[in-house]
């Protein structure tokens, strides 16, 4: 009972210096309603809005442990106050709240990588525009129409063509393939990259819960050992307070009766030493 009141004597006096403090520091900060998102308002009204909380914890403590009911009626001004103030601090609070900024995304940051199809595809319309021109400026040989006779004349013209050509194609082929697979292989690398930190972070994670589950087997064994060994302690302890239940119920049968004839013979004894005087009296 000393300890219930010496605390709701705390509880008091906190209550009291704590009431004032919130006052004073409502009253002095100026709450103006034109501030927005402003950080520092923000934290003041967070912090003291749990202030107000806790005024209203204690002041619940002190009305449960409170006898005299004539302190009912300032408890509930008290309590109309902390309301007042809980209902500013949360207006102000929902006013000043920074707006939470959303992170940039990670795959705007990413290089869009070249697909090998549209690589091939204009190499193709390269090639096709190039041709053209290439087939006229082709120079014709000297040599065979000065050997060749008049009649196969077409073929010196042909022949030349396909050995000509050919040397376009391979040189557009490799460059659109050189952009494909030098893309493609910064990419396979990158993500060789992230495969090997992923399986580092796996293996190390492998091993941190291979030692925290020897260390709780661990534990475990030790506690287990605790345990078996107060059960065995409590068995033996158990024996021992039934052998000297059974030895004192034994005792008791013993002294009762040793101590009734004790009793018995010293009444006997009485009355015969009661009786002599009597007889040596009137004798």
């Amino acid at each position: 009972m000393d300890l219930v009141s010496e605390k709701r004597r705390h509880d008091e006096i906190n209550l009291k210096r704590l009431i004032r403090r919130l006052e004073k520091s409502v009253l002095k900060e100026n709450w103006d309603e034109a501030v927005t998102e402003d950080d520092v308002t923000w934290r003041k009204s967070v912090s003291t809005l749990q202030t107000v909380r806790f005024a209203k914890s204690l002041l619940k403590n002190v009305e449960l442990t409170e006898d005299d009911y004539s302190n009912a009626s300032h408890y509930d001004d008290i309590k109309a106050s902390l309301d007042r103030m809980e209902v500013l601090l949360k207006s102000v609070q929902e006013r000043t709240a920074p707006k939470p900024k959303r992170p940039k995304s990670l795959l705007s940051q990413l290089p869009i990588p070249v697909l090998p199809e549209q690589a091939s595809e204009t190499a193709t319309e390269e090639q096709s525009n190039a041709s053209p021109n290439d087939a006229d400026t082709v120079p014709v040989p000297v040599d065979n129409l000065l050997t060749s006779p008049a009649d196969p004349t077409p073929t010196p013209f042909i022949s030349p063509i396909p050995s000509l050509i050919p040397p376009t194609l391979p040189a557009t082929a490799t460059g659109s393939t050189a952009v494909a697979t030098g893309s493609n292989s910064h990419f396979l690398q990158n993500s060789k990259t992230q495969q090997e930190e992923l399986k580092n972070q796996l293996a190390m994670m492998s091993t941190q819960l291979r030692r925290n589950a020897m260390a709780f087997s661990e534990k475990l064994a030790k506690d287990q050992a605790v345990v078996e060994d107060a059960h065995q302690k409590l068995e033996s302890n158990f024996d021992v307070m039934k052998a000297t239940r059974i030895r004192v119920r034994d005792h008791r049968g013993k002294s009762g009766s040793t101590t009734c004839l004790v009793i018995f013979s010293v009444l006997g004894v009485t009355v015969l030493f009661v009786l002599m005087v009597f007889i040596m009296r009137f004798t």
